[in-house]
């Protein structure tokens, strides 16, 4: 039996790019998954566009913040609203996945080994081929649990399974005034995971997401200066120790 995966697609303001995401989403070759939708509060058209959508089709799921909030704490929302044992593959609202057959691809993956975690390479859009850039982590770092220190690599498409994630201590995605970070929340939940999962992580270099760079109001566009600072507190945030067991407690340690 295929695993139960379920697409977590975080928007706000998105109508230019809502149509082409949400229908590589629907469209997937895969007989077992849902789609939890989070729309972030916005005010172009997006939530009522979504509307639309769950009233014709019942694996998909959309809800909206009662009050405006960012990716982290949407990330921990919508993985607590999703089924237990799930695969979680994380979509932006503006992206959309490459074709048909990427939720096949990460359900070959993890039935394949025994993985809790995986990330890779993208395409970007308009085109530009970043395969040289992003690519499977050294052995030593995983070994030694040196992903803070070492090139951010854990990048699109992102995949971990719900009980993983759900091990992070919530003060960990929070900045120092604690507030749930706004940017770079990424590495805020990708670095602990990795910690985690030790060599039962997994690189896939399959061209599975388009990430588009025309939107103009994206993170990568208008808030760089405070990306760089999100992300240097975070890689001095303790290390997680390594799991042998997914269901096991989990510590934090600043001497790993």
């Amino acid at each position: 039996m295929n695993n139960h995966i379920t697409v977590l697609i975080l928007a706000r303001n998105v109508i230019g790019w809502l149509d082409k995401c949400i229908e590589s989403a629907l469209g997937q070759d895969y007989d077992n998954f849902d789609i939890i939708f989070i729309d972030a509060r916005s005010t172009d058209g997006t939530y009522e566009k979504m509307i639309e959508y769950a009233l014709k089709h019942k694996n998909l799921l959309v809800v909206q913040n009662t009050e405006r909030k960012f990716q982290t704490e949407n990330m921990v929302i919508g993985t607590k609203m999703a089924k237990e044992n799930s695969i979680m593959i994380t979509l932006d609202g503006d992206d959309w996945f490459a074709h048909e057959n990427v939720l096949a691809r990460v359900n070959a993956e993890y039935k394949k080994k025994d993985i809790w975690i995986s990330y890779g390479t993208y395409q970007e859009f308009p085109y530009r081929d970043v395969r040289n850039i992003y690519h499977a982590y050294p052995k030593e770092v995983i070994e030694n649990k040196t992903f803070r220190e070492h090139q951010w690599l854990a990048s699109h498409l992102r995949t971990y399974r719900r009980e993983l994630f759900l091990k992070i201590n919530e003060n960990d995605l929070k900045d120092s005034k604690g507030n749930f970070f706004e940017v770079a929340g990424d590495l805020a939940f990708q670095f602990p995971m990795l910690e985690m999962a030790g060599n039962k992580s997994s690189y896939i270099p399959d061209e599975l997401y388009i990430y588009n760079r025309t939107n103009p109001v994206s993170e990568a566009n208008i808030y760089q200066q405070k990306i760089d600072e999100s992300e240097k507190y975070i890689r001095t945030l303790p290390k997680y120790k390594t799991l042998e067991k997914l269901y096991e407690p989990v510590v934090t340690t600043s001497n790993q």
